[in-house]
């Protein structure tokens, strides 16, 4: 063992067979159902490195090595063929989530930053902020540097964005949907709902961060993005007529990144200084609604 250079790509379904093996013969791991915990569990590896290899992404094979170590097979048997220098190949290093939800670990793990781009957090607004107050208990110096981006309440892009999610519309009606203006009712419920969300958000952050920053941006919502120590990005578009949060979405990270996954993380990171360019720091003094967010207003 801790001969080999370079990097491997490992055998995800074999790697996940072998956990479940171990846990049915190791009371400590039986009671634990995720994979990722198992292996944590039994290897001394971060957990950022856990995650890359049952994403199947590409890590150094002495890494791998500690997990054939600790599964008590040989390397070759959780690993395929290594690649010399993974920068020059083409193949993507994107991994797809089936939801948002899988990108919880990851968040929790952030230690300088997380920037959050949406259109308004909402449905998200507990897990989000839950997964912030742990990452921000693990950060360097406990200075975790965090900004969140939602539509502004003075536009009509939020309001709409807000009707329109989870309307299930049909054809027939769909374009009679968007054809219509948001209405003054419409537009004053969004902004009753964003003074909520953004109060929300300073209640809870307040009570772990010495500071975080909360915008609105004035454009029209385009792309979900959380970024995570400006390195690792989970991101994915508004679907129209639903809802982000039990919707698909991608990973990358910027460390096992491949020539061809560059330019999408370029793009990625000017999409968030674009988006910094047309929004408004919101004043935390403001006067705000200290009300627990309601349901949807008519």
């Amino acid at each position: 063992m801790g001969q080999r250079k370079g990097l491997l790509l490992p055998k995800v379904a074999r790697i996940t067979e072998l956990l479940r093996e171990k846990a049915q013969n190791d009371v400590n791991l039986a009671s634990v159902k995720n994979d990722a915990k198992k292996l944590e569990c039994l290897t001394a590896l971060d957990f950022r490195t856990i995650v890359k290899i049952l994403a199947g992404q590409q890590v150094q094979a002495a890494k791998l090595e500690e997990v054939a170590e600790a599964l008590s097979v040989s390397v070759e048997e959780i690993a395929e063929e290594s690649t010399s220098n993974p920068t020059e190949s083409s193949a993507s290093q994107i991994h797809v989530f089936e939801n948002w939800k899988e990108s919880a670990e990851l968040i929790a793990t952030a230690r300088s930053s997380i920037v959050v781009i949406d259109s308004i957090v909402f449905l998200d607004l507990e897990w989000i902020t839950d997964l912030i107050a742990q990452a921000a208990a693990h950060a360097r110096n406990a200075d975790l540097d965090v900004s969140i981006y939602m539509a502004s309440p003075s536009k009509a892009f939020g309001a709409q964005r807000f009707r329109e999610m989870g309307e299930m519309e049909n054809n027939r009606t769909a374009i009679q949907f968007f054809q219509d203006e948001v209405s003054g009712k419409e537009q004053k419920g969004y902004e009753s709902l964003f003074e909520k969300v953004e109060s929300r958000i300073r209640q809870q952050l307040g009570k772990c961060l010495k500071k975080f920053k909360v915008f609105e941006y004035l454009c029209m919502p385009s792309i979900r993005i959380i970024a995570i120590d400006g390195a690792r990005f989970v991101f994915g578009f508004f679907p129209l007529f639903d809802r982000n949060p039990d919707f698909p979405c991608f990973f990358l990270d910027k460390e096992s990144a491949t020539k061809t996954d560059a330019v999408l993380l370029e793009r990625l990171a000017n999409q968030i200084r674009n988006t910094r360019m047309v929004s408004i720091l919101r004043d935390p003094s403001k006067d705000i609604n200290l009300k627990a967010i309601g349901k949807r207003e008519a």
